[in-house]
């Protein structure tokens, strides 16, 4: 996640230096991985103003620049977008991209924003934290900033929003239907008009492209803006080119979308769609279609801010081969009470920058979203216990606290119940995790480990199987390890087609789709190898475990329930002569109930 300093300041006042903070972070499991300081970049050019572009459809285009003095001169740019008037870095001959500079994996030149010098520029930086698959709340400043809160000792500033909503609903409002609340509980939508597509200011376009995003147009780097902002992604639709009521419903099978990067895709019902009374117009969190998209001669947008359940996104993202910005942060689950709060922050921005005007009366906020998460309760003693600390309940409850969490105490017990942005958090022992990375490692005391000697001896089953294939290859027998799966074609070449194989949920191919229910397949396959290669031990054995649906004809097996069905558990050992086998002389007989041979 890459984070701007300059930005990140604004909600946390008293933020310390980039490196301090980097390194505070760390130490508390966010890792800062890069810092990178505009100064190195920014350092040998000069600023110059863009006056407008020359014709040209090809890269490197050109522009015509007044520099120093009101010099008036032609530079070369990869860029090809960039909006008269903007006030940006050059060299003697060209307007370099953050990509040539290094700065940021965008085509568009390192500007400076109305109210910025070159030195503000050269203060700041960019700092790319590495984040976890399950800290989905820290793909925002606003994430970052509640960790750079607590760390610092600082208190967290929210943006301001627009007071819209609260309004009595007017006529004109979108309608909203939600046929599949397990998938999108909650659905805010809302009419923006007056709508002017222009360039955004240099400010927007400064923090986004270093972010990570090329600008496009005010209404569509807003909604990015907002993403990068409080992490909850936004998407805008052209108001025209929909039709009737708002739904967020399950793809029909084979259902065809084509979405706003021109690639079509074939859907099924496990993926969530935005449709309107003819089609999909988005596949939820996602992206958005070709059909709706924003475009220079919109002039009313349909803005949307929900909340999807994690896990389909994810699924529905690798089923598809579709990743986005928006896709990272709903398939690792965002706060699912900020929507309204990201749909007034786009509309208080749309409005200061004069892009749109909002449509009083029409924000709708569909939601059958159970608030609230789960009290986890928890005991201080036993989270020293686990941690081997000796922390005191108020430097257990404190961290917790400031990190959002609600602690409740009633009659000697606690509970903590996580802020709805912390989807991560599911037991106490996470608690105890918390507890730590605040009050930070340091804080355990260094101790001698001690660790009790014990004496034991090998399981009964595990001492048999061992005394068994060291007297078979003794009897020189040579030991083979299949391949713990088969495919459909050889499990009914083997088993047939009525088979009580178990089958595996998430084969990582289709020759992997069950488990065998005899050492018989791996064997022969083993047996056809050795042929081809000219080699035919007199004796091949192979101990192994084998799995069936049904139960096995010997007593001695065991029985799973995993919740998915039941099977039941088998150790086998399979034997396989060839020709010239002879029993070894010196196996003197024995057929005593200790014996292994005996006992096979």
């Amino acid at each position: 996640m890459r984070i701007l300093y300059s930005w990140l300041a604004e909600f946390v006042d008293g933020l310390p230096g980039a490196a301090e903070l980097a390194k505070m972070l760390t130490e508390r499991g966010v890792e800062a991985e890069v810092i990178t300081p505009l100064a190195g970049a920014a350092g040998p050019l000069q600023a110059v103003k863009v006056q407008r572009r020359l014709p040209g459809d090809e890269a490197p285009f050109s522009y015509e620049v007044e520099g120093a003095g009101g010099k008036a001169t032609t530079l070369a740019s990869r860029a090809g977008n960039i909006p008269d008037g903007y006030t940006v870095l050059a060299s003697t001959d060209a307007i370099p991209t953050l990509d040539e500079l290094g700065i940021a994996p965008v085509r568009f030149p390192l500007c400076i924003p109305e109210g910025m010098a070159k030195a503000d520029i050269e203060a700041d930086c960019v700092i790319d934290f590495a984040v976890v698959s399950n800290r989905g709340d820290l793909l925002s400043h606003l994430g970052m900033a509640r960790e750079a809160a607590v760390a610092s000792g600082g208190a967290v500033k929210m943006p301001q929003v627009a007071d819209a909503g609260s309004e009595p609903a007017g006529k004109d409002r979108p309608v909203i239907e939600l046929p599949a609340p397990d998938l999108c509980p909650r659905y805010v939508g809302c009419y923006i008009g007056e709508v002017r597509i222009a360039p955004s200011p240099a400010w927007l376009a400064y923090r986004i492209s270093l972010c990570g995003v090329a600008p496009i147009s005010n209404i569509v780097d807003l909604s990015n803006y907002v993403l990068f902002e409080l992490g909850q992604p936004l998407h805008t639709f052209d108001r025209e080119l929909l039709h009737g009521a708002i739904s967020a419903r399950r793809a029909a099978v084979g259902e065809k979308f084509t979405a706003i990067n021109h690639n079509e895709y074939t859907l099924n019902d496990s993926h969530l769609v935005i449709a309107d009374a003819k089609h999909a117009v988005a596949i939820a969190g996602i992206m958005g279609g070709v059909d709706s998209e924003i475009s220079a001669g919109t002039k009313g947008v349909l803005l949307e801010s929900a909340f999807f359940t994690p896990r389909n996104i994810r699924v529905s993202c690798k089923r598809i081969g579709l990743q986005s910005e928006s896709s990272q942060r709903f398939g690792r689950g965002t706060d699912p009470t900020m929507p309204p709060r990201a749909a007034r922050r786009f509309i208080k921005l749309a409005e200061d920058i004069g892009a749109a005007k909002y449509i009083a009366g029409s924000m709708n906020d569909a939601n059958v979203h159970e608030p609230g998460g789960n009290a986890i309760a928890f005991d201080c003693a036993r989270i020293n216990a686990l941690l081997g600390s000796s922390f005191s309940d108020e430097q257990i409850c404190g961290p917790l606290t400031s990190l959002g969490f609600t602690i409740d105490k009633t009659n000697g017990a606690m509970s903590a119940t996580p802020p709805a942005w912390r989807h991560d958090i599911e037991r106490w022992e996470d608690l105890a995790e918390e507890t730590l990375r605040v009050n930070l490692f340091d804080a355990l005391e260094a101790r001698q480990l001690v660790i009790p000697l014990k004496s034991g001896r090998k399981e009964i089953h595990l001492e048999f199987i061992e005394r068994a294939e060291d007297a078979l290859l003794r009897m020189g027998a040579q030991q083979t390890v299949s391949q713990p799966f088969i495919s459909p074609r050889r499990a009914a070449q083997f088993h047939g087609e009525g088979h009580s194989l178990v089958a595996l949920l998430n084969p990582d191919s289709a020759d992997q789709a069950f488990i065998p229910e005899s050492l018989l397949p791996g064997m022969l396959a083993a047996a056809e190898h050795n042929r081809r290669h000219g080699q035919q031990p007199p004796l091949m054995l192979e101990c192994a475990r084998i799995f069936s649906t049904k139960p096995f004809a010997s007593a001695e097996y065991f029985t799973q329930k995993p919740g998915t069905g039941e099977f039941h558990e088998q150790q086998a050992l399979g034997l396989m002569f060839g020709d010239g086998f002879i029993s070894p002389a010196y196996i003197a007989p024995d057929f005593s109930a200790q014996s292994p041979l005996f006992m096979l």
